[in-house]
């Protein structure tokens, strides 16, 4: 693979805000940001890309929704996020939060997955609940790693950014051992305080719902009448806990799975658009736009 990127193809920032992004690296290969949020901020990210992302929690609490479920992170916490799944953060008990983004491009990982741990690094990707409580020690470690690709970052010494990807590598091997070690006790499950106990369990019963039943429309009278909730109480904890609306959670289901029949089908886009749930066509075509940014006949010509 070639990495040798110009100097035009990352940056690097150290802003001296409370708020704001402390350092930044792009390549053709991957992407790393440490930031500091507000409850306020949200993602910038799509809610679902080709990309594979690691998301390392260094202070602060956050939900986390991936595909179907939430999850409580806290300090320590290491997610990862297989490409094209459906995931969003928001703001739980605390609403300032620190953390590490890394995002690398999915034909790199690819390619690492093949190379190392005999194909089953995929695993820390694809289970369905990627989610890692490290120990403190374990936490000095990676912390330490970080660090390392952020000098390298600032130095810009001769194959720095190799020297990244090597450490970047290890930081996943790393990983892999820690979840190959003990699966089932570290792996952090939602586990939440009191009352947030049912709530979440009641956000995580209703997204699986439409998931399972993308292609039908249910009002809101009757979403909250199957799970025994008031209307506005179900689309208050729902936006607070998965970061999206209802109908927006719903857009991204039904989209995905159109994506899926333009790649794999040669059915017209008139009748994807009914089979994943749209009536009207502009509609669907307006919709499928705003999360691919792209039409679905473009899409199409592009995936071939």
């Amino acid at each position: 693979m070639d990495t040798n990127n110009t100097k035009n193809s990352q940056t690097y920032e150290f802003p001296p805000s409370p708020y704001g992004t402390y350092f930044e690296l792009k390549t053709n290969h991957f992407q790393l940001e440490e930031a500091t949020r507000s409850g306020s901020f949200d993602m910038k990210y799509r809610h679902y890309h080709s990309t594979y992302e690691i998301y390392y929690l260094l202070e602060g609490s956050r939900y986390y929704f991936i595909d179907r479920n939430s999850f409580f992170v806290q300090p320590g916490s290491l997610v990862f996020i297989g490409k094209n799944r459906i995931h969003k953060t928001s703001p739980a008990e605390q609403h300032f939060h620190h953390r590490f983004l890394i995002e690398i491009e999915e034909a790199v990982m690819e390619h690492w997955f093949d190379e190392m741990a005999d194909g089953r690094l995929s695993t820390l990707f694809t289970d369905e609940m990627s989610i890692l409580t490290l120990t403190a020690s374990e936490q000095t470690i990676l912390n330490a790693k970080l660090n390392e690709i952020k000098e390298e970052a600032k130095a810009q010494k001769e194959l720095y950014q190799e020297m990244i990807e090597y450490l970047l590598r290890e930081m996943l091997l790393f990983s892999f051992r820690i979840k190959s070690k003990n699966n089932a006790t570290r792996i952090s499950s939602a586990t939440f305080q009191g009352a947030e106990t049912e709530k979440i369990r009641t956000v995580n019963r209703v997204a699986g719902f439409l998931a399972d039943h993308y292609r039908e429309a249910h009002s809101l009278d009757e979403l909250s009448s199957l799970f025994f909730t008031n209307k506005y109480y179900l689309t208050r904890i729902f936006k607070q806990v998965t970061g999206f609306t209802i109908c927006e959670y719903l857009h991204i289901q039904r989209i995905q799975k159109a994506q899926e029949f333009l790649r794999t089908s040669l059915l017209p886009i008139t009748e994807i658009a009914l089979l994943v749930g749209f009536e009207n066509v502009s509609y669907f075509k307006k919709i499928f736009r705003r999360y691919c940014t792209q039409s679905p006949r473009d899409y199409r010509i592009s995936q071939k």
